[in-house]
């Protein structure tokens, strides 16, 4: 997940939400009106038109972009899609911002919930209810139910999802690392405990260093970790901070200790990974290809990127793979998954094609060429209804006992437009505890203040 730093800052964002204003006053002529319900005009626009589309699929899910436009255009040939493809979370946003300002916004745009939370608060987007109701669309009973609420203020909704939630509930392994260890390849670590025990096993030692490791400890965020020892981050409101309490210091403790016991400390595992990591397409992951990294943490994408990727590194590759194990310490907890985003599609407010846009985004969002996207990549779609299809087993070995078992452990924490902000600091406790900069109370505490500051500032 790219957690880079908030494009949404608020001085920013509150010179675009007053130039966006101005722009959509004087459109409003053009692009505020939807088509009265039982019209003709409610059906796709027979003249031609051009959508401006912004996405950052890039890699292997490039071609999946463009295989959606070409079957979007056989459907609506009078629709001409233009995609731009922004590498990065940061750089996608900046984009944006600057063709709101400009007056030139896109027509849709990709986001997470995150970003878009702020963005709708300060006018960026533009609600989707009158299109919703008109096409008699339900968003709760058409996506799992969790995916709706990133994606709305109040009662209107502003973006919908195009995937489940960002979150890693897996635990990968390399099956020959495992052999060579002497562990069983069919077997993954069921607790934290075992978790530590399987990476000790794992851990080749060469002089001073390494020449492979188990996990790459603490091998996810904070958060994560929280979620499998009972912990929240904060309440079901998003007006209290919760990850300060004993949970939460028990959860950060357990991985610095485990860190420091194994490696003797974080930069030691980054040090290791830098040295076999590579350049291009999959070079991140090399380590875990070629066995030096035995076990990784990751969401349902890598399905899609081991399959498309590991030829490269090493042919004879094969994973196993299993829920991430949950806290056996703490007789509450269990093996769920917290995720702070949804990708989503949203339509910027200016868009200029109104009628065409919103069949493009229904296309990607709940139509077949959502249906398409996911399918190849074995990844579970966010419509309900389209997961039944028994096509996606073809796509994924895991499908009926993992992929379709994630599904009902993803939890997603509630909506904040001040949650982009508030992410940097909950993403730096580890980091600065692994350092040895604070203790973990302290960090915790500190990081805690921060964001308990966020929220109270933030808008209802």
């Amino acid at each position: 997940m790219d957690f880079s730093g908030p494009i949404l800052r608020r001085n920013v964002l509150w010179t675009a939400g007053t130039v966006i204003g101005v722009i959509g006053v004087a459109a409003c002529g053009v692009t505020g009106q939807s088509p009265a319900s039982g019209t003709a005009a409610a059906k796709p626009a027979a003249k031609p038109a051009t959508i401006e589309f912004i996405h950052r699929w890039g890699g292997a899910r490039e071609a999946l972009v463009k295989q959606q436009i070409d079957a979007f255009r056989t459907k609506y040939p009078h629709i001409t899609i233009n995609d731009q493809l922004i590498d990065g979370r940061a750089r996608l946003n900046e984009k944006v911002i600057s063709l709101l300002v400009a007056g030139t916004p896109p027509d849709v745009t990709m986001t997470g919930s995150e970003d878009s939370q702020g963005w709708m608060v300060r006018g960026l987007l533009k609600a989707l209810d009158e299109q919703l109701k008109r096409d008699k669309l339900e968003p709760k009973q058409v996506f799992y139910p969790v995916l709706v609420p990133p994606g709305q203020r109040g009662v209107k909704t502003y973006a919908l999802p195009q995937l489940t939630p960002a979150d890693r509930p897996y635990l990968f392994w390399n099956v020959e690392a495992f052999k060579g260890a002497g562990l069983d390849p069919k077997r993954g670590p069921k607790s934290w405990d075992e978790l530590a025990e399987f990476s000790q096993k794992l851990t080749k030692r060469e002089g001073a260093g390494f020449s492979s490791i188990g996990l790459d400890f603490p091998g996810a965020p904070f958060m994560d970790w929280l979620g499998r020892n009972d912990g929240k981050v904060v309440t079901d409101d998003a007006k209290k901070v919760l990850f300060n309490d004993q949970r939460g210091v028990e959860t950060l403790q357990w991985m610095a200790d485990s860190t420091n016991r194994l490696y003797g400390n974080a930069a030691a595992v980054g040090d290791f990974l830098k040295i076999h990591r590579t350049s291009g397409t999959g070079g991140s992951r090399a380590p875990q290809y070629t066995g030096k990294q035995a076990m990784w943490i990751t969401g349902v994408w890598h399905f899609f990127e081991a399959k498309e990727e590991h030829a490269r590194f090493n042919p004879n590759f094969e994973y196993g793979v299993d829920i991430a194990p949950h806290s056996a310490r703490n007789p509450r907890a269990k093996p769920i998954s917290l995720s702070d985003r949804v990708n989503q599609y949203a339509i910027p407010q200016g868009a200029k094609e109104p009628d065409a846009t919103w069949e493009w985004l229904k296309y990607i969002t709940l139509g077949e060429g959502n249906r398409a996207f996911v399918k190849a990549q074995g990844r579970p779609s966010p419509v309900t209804k389209f997961n039944d299809d028994p096509d996606f087993q073809k796509q994924n070995p895991y499908w009926n006992t993992l992929v379709k078992q994630s599904l009902g452990l993803m939890f997603l924490l509630p909506p904040s437009p001040v949650w982009s902000d508030a992410q940097k600091a909950l993403d730096n406790v580890d980091n600065v505890v692994l350092a040895g900069k604070k203790s973990v109370k302290e960090a915790l505490d500190e990081a805690a203040a921060e964001v308990q500051r966020l929220l109270d500032e933030a808008p209802r």
